[in-house]
């Protein structure tokens, strides 16, 4: 909390109380921005209203408040042929503009609360001719000014994902470039630098298969996704 400053009103000529107030205006805003600076990087709020549901067909902008964190439920469908129209959550991301610092830790805690006979579908396009990795959930690094096709503009935490299935779940990565692979899913350590530096989104994307990020659905029964963790921790 910042503290109110009492500012030493007295005695004295005009001027000089004039360069008294002035002085200590400095030392206020000294104070307010430098515990603006000292603030964490952990702060990503868990609001479902900061979080966008985005590229998913079949599915709404937001997810919904669950507890202290948000939830959605995977649409319903199969695997597709036809890119345009197939149902399936594909990235859920929020706004995060500060830089992140190299190695710093970023963990992510969740629940998938799937029935028995539910099948998670990936192949939602014809390029994905891929059988593994199975429907997973990974984390996303999204640079600013991305246009959707640079190399380097996103990273996914690669190895580290989780195959979608019925449990509870914690991710904690490094973010140092071993863990993290671009687009054409490579390692690149100044790809990923600029990024850390240009950070513009932040959060996961499902997908299996040849794509980290191209969909999810489900059927034969129901499935819910749900937030509870999201820290990044310099």
């Amino acid at each position: 909390m910042t503290k109110a400053l009492r500012l030493p009103f007295g005695s004295g000529t005009s001027q000089g109380t004039g360069r008294m107030l002035a002085h200590w205006l400095i030392l206020v805003i000294a104070v307010v921005l430098t515990g603006c600076e000292s603030a964490t990087a952990d702060q990503i709020s868990l609001d479902p209203k900061a979080w966008d549901i985005r590229f998913s067909y079949g599915m709404p902008g937001h997810p919904n408040a669950e507890g202290s964190g948000w939830a959605f439920d995977f649409p319903e469908g199969t695997n597709c042929t036809v890119k345009k129209g197939c149902p399936g959550v594909h990235y859920v991301t929020t706004k995060y503009t500060k830089p992140i610092e190299a190695d710093s830790i970023l963990v992510i805690s969740f629940k998938v609360e799937a029935e028995s006979d539910t099948v998670f579908n990936f192949k939602l396009e014809k390029d994905n001719t891929c059988d593994k990795p199975s429907a997973s959930v990974r984390a996303l690094l999204q640079r600013a000014n991305d246009d959707l096709y640079g190399a380097d503009n996103r990273f996914w935490s690669n190895p580290i994902s989780v195959v979608l299935a019925n449990g509870e779940y914690t991710m904690t990565m490094r973010l140092s470039p071993d863990q993290w692979t671009n687009v054409e899913g490579e390692r690149s350590g100044a790809g990923f630098a600029k990024t850390l530096k240009r950070v513009d989104n932040i959060g996961l994307t499902f997908g299996g298969g040849c794509f980290f990020g191209h969909g999810v659905s489900v059927n034969g029964g129901t499935a819910r996704f749900l937030l509870t963790r999201f820290d990044l921790k310099p």
